[in-house]
């Protein structure tokens, strides 16, 4: 996804997106975020609930695609019209009861060019994931300390820095003192500037803490 997730939940947006054309358990889709292509000129910006609205047509049609190809590999593979199967949790079922993952069909769906099946998105009344309410993706993650925030991510030999400004606007340095400041571990320096201290460490927590 070429969208950054800041609360407004598009992680979840997308993962239901994706399940209602092609039919999946929420559960089994993984959404990652992708890196940074400035050079293709893609629109990475996150905001004013555009997401949702830039995404959806393209994703609602590489889903339909991939389902009608997964569907017409099934058919081949299990002997049976493409037009006779159903698709639900993220497996293709055939009307005697058989069935295919789509773990099983992926490569063969890979190699179909004309799907036997229509690639169209489904119309809005037969919609059964999208307008449903659905817990967050990414809630359990969030809560237990699994989701990996920007302030986690270590750069080797990167330092982190604060700036410790004045209460007042426009407020100038007239002294401090870091001689605590210097002794825990972590700081590596203390700077005035022009608008107040600066403050740096080895990672987020230390000059957090010397900046207090």
């Amino acid at each position: 996804m070429p969208r950054l997730e800041v609360g407004q939940g598009i992680n979840t947006s997308v993962v239901m997106m994706i399940a209602e054309e092609m039919d999946t358990r929420p559960s089994d889709i993984v959404v990652e975020i992708s890196d940074a292509r400035p050079e293709l000129f893609i629109n990475h910006f996150t905001g004013f609930s555009s997401g949702v609205r830039a995404l959806w047509k393209p994703l609602a049609s590489m889903a339909a695609a991939a389902r009608s190809r997964l569907v017409t590999a099934a058919g081949k593979r299990l002997g049976v019209p493409a037009t006779s199967l159903s698709v639900r949790d993220t497996a293709v079922h055939a009307p005697d009861g058989r069935s295919l993952t789509f773990g099983k069909l992926a490569k063969e769906a890979a190699k179909v060019t004309v799907p036997a099946v229509p690639a169209s998105p489904k119309k809005t009344e037969q919609h059964k994931v999208l307008g449903k309410p659905m817990s967050r993706v990414d809630a359990r993650g969030m809560v237990t300390g699994a989701t990996q925030y920007v302030g986690d991510i270590k750069i080797p030999g990167s330092v982190v820095a604060v700036v410790v400004r004045p209460p007042t606007v426009d407020g100038k340095v007239a002294a401090f003192d870091d001689s605590t400041v210097r002794s825990p571990p972590g700081v590596s320096d203390v700077v005035e500037l022009s608008s107040g201290v600066a403050v740096r460490a080895e990672n987020t927590w230390q000059e957090l803490e010397a900046a207090k």
